[in-house]
């Protein structure tokens, strides 16, 4: 059996390699190799799944990719499969696969933004997100990192889908160049 994370890596193994046995583990434990250069067939598909992996855990990019990385985050297989053929494919989708990626990406946005709450914040630098789960975590901090600044942050979130229970995340600090 291949354990595939729920995220956007396992999503690209999944759909690369049609395998019949295997289940989807929490992604932040998930610590196997991964290069998509040995296992992808053409240069533009490669393309396509680099653009995919550098948007993974934004808020903001090109609505298909952005929609995927959340679906997929959320446990939304069906869907994320869904817009993985559609965006690799290249075929137009219908108004209702628009529809489906705005709506995944607008309910993300409501989540999200209202996380930077101060009164979130324990103490300097400590998040209570206790009743978020942890696939929204990586959004935070790219929030954080744009909004609030580069400090070395700790949250302490919800657990995951396929992995209940809190967890702790220490989100180092940023080196900036200028």
């Amino acid at each position: 059996m291949i354990d595939y994370p729920l995220d956007v890596r396992g999503l690209i193994l999944f759909h690369l390699a049609k395998t019949q046995d295997y289940r989807w583990v929490e992604p932040f434990g998930w610590n196997n190799e991964f290069n998509i250069k040995s296992i992808t067939p053409s240069s533009e598909c490669s393309k396509k799944l680099y653009r995919l992996l550098e948007i993974d855990g934004s808020i903001t990019g090109s609505t298909i990719p952005l929609a995927i990385t959340i679906a997929i985050r959320q446990g939304l297989v069906r869907d994320s499969i869904l817009l993985l053929r559609v965006y690799l494919e290249e075929v137009v989708g219908s108004p209702e696969i628009y529809a489906l990626a705005l709506s995944i990406i607008i309910d993300l946005r409501r989540q999200v933004i209202p996380l930077l709450n101060p009164s979130r914040e324990l103490r300097q630098n400590l998040w209570i997100l206790q009743d978020v789960p942890s696939w929204l975590i990586p959004y935070f901090i790219r929030r954080f990192r744009r909004y609030v600044g580069s400090q070395t942050i700790t949250i302490i979130s919800g657990g995951h889908i396929l992995c209940p229970g809190e967890k702790i995340w220490i989100a180092e600090k940023q080196i900036t160049q200028g």
